[in-house]
């Protein structure tokens, strides 16, 4: 939709000046309220949105773990499957995997 014409867009005109970009995003750790010792890892491409938030939300369709870093020795709660994401492709050489947590936990 073109809000300046206040038309719809055809399929060949909304890609037009379509461009692969590179988005902002940056990994954040919220340590938790009842355990300061343990953090969760969150992911977003609008960081600039981060001071405004106020919850952290869990999918109970995702498997979560908590980690601990073995260089730091810091306490992670994280989305199971962006291990490789955050630690390369050999996750357990950086990281031992604590527990698995589930989204209702």
């Amino acid at each position: 939709y073109s809000t300046g014409c206040t038309t719809a867009l055809s399929n060949f005109e909304a890609n037009l000046n379509y461009k692969q970009v590179s988005d902002p995003a940056v990994v954040v750790s919220l340590p938790l309220v009842d355990d300061p010792g343990v953090s969760l890892l969150i992911w977003t491409t609008t960081p600039w949105t981060l001071p405004f938030n106020l919850g952290v939300c869990a999918s109970p369709e995702f498997q979560y773990v908590e980690i601990k870093d073995k260089k730091t020795e810091a306490r992670y709660i994280m989305l199971e499957e962006r291990l490789e994401e955050l630690y390369g492709k050999n996750p357990k050489s950086q990281c031992t995997v604590t527990r698995n947590i589930s989204a209702t936990e």
